[in-house]
């Protein structure tokens, strides 16, 4: 079993990255490159619940099923 502290730890390296966006692995309907969430504290609240994503290359914006 893990610590409180080595379980909190390891769960926080994931949320680093999220900062500063990170790609998701979804190419670009418009130029191809692949896009990037959006703030991950932003979910919009529909059924199923979204998160925004944009291309950084175009400017293409877009929403993802959580």
């Amino acid at each position: 079993m893990k610590t409180l502290d080595e379980y909190n730890n390891e769960r926080s390296k994931n949320f680093k990255d999220l900062k500063t966006g990170c790609k998701n692995g979804i190419e670009c309907p418009i130029c191809g490159e692949e896009m990037w969430d959006g703030d991950p504290r932003m979910i919009i609240a529909v059924f199923p619940p979204k998160r925004k994503i944009y291309c950084k290359s175009c400017k293409f914006v877009d929403y993802k099923v959580l």
